[in-house]
Order: C-alpha cells, then structure tokens, then sequence
C-alpha cells in the first residue's frame, strides 16, 4: 500500500473539527486563555468608551462669504511672467 492511502485509511474515523475552530482536545478553554497573562492581556478588549454629552456649538459671528471682498481684488491684468532657466545641482 502506499503512504497516501495508509494515511487516508487511518484518518477516516477522524471527527471532523467544526469550520473555522481549532481543535483542542480534552482542555475546552480559547486558546487565549491558556497563554500567560502578559501576552494575554494583548488580545482582551479595551474598556467601552465613554458616552458624552452632545456638544451645543452656538455661534459668535454669522457665516459670510467673499463677495464683500470682490471690490478689494485687482481689476487690472496680471504682470507679466519671467519665465527662467531651472538651476541644475
């Protein structure tokens, strides 16, 4: 017989471990909780967050927007550009 069917035969009264679970034999804890508790406390949730009172935001100073500035902008046409050499290193 060859070794892939010795394994095959040997293994097909294996129960089946559930998808997604690991198999731990006769010791049912998570695995989590059998590692030390420095490593463990790594894994462990962190407290649930505070619940706060919703802020009121009131506001100082109406929203505005630029067109009280439009009149302050240059009316004439832009000077005129240099182009110049890129200076190389």
């Amino acid at each position: 017989l060859t070794l892939s069917l010795l394994y095959h035969q040997r293994m097909s009264g294996r129960k089946a471990t559930p998808r997604g679970q690991m198999s731990r034999g006769t010791n049912s804890q998570p695995a989590v909780m059998m590692m030390p508790p420095h490593i463990r406390a790594t894994f462990m949730p962190n407290p649930p967050i505070k619940q706060l009172a919703p802020i009121k935001n009131k506001r100082k100073h109406p929203i505005t927007g630029v067109f009280s500035y439009l009149d302050k902008f240059e009316k004439g046409a832009p000077p005129k550009r240099i182009v110049q050499p890129t200076p190389k290193a």
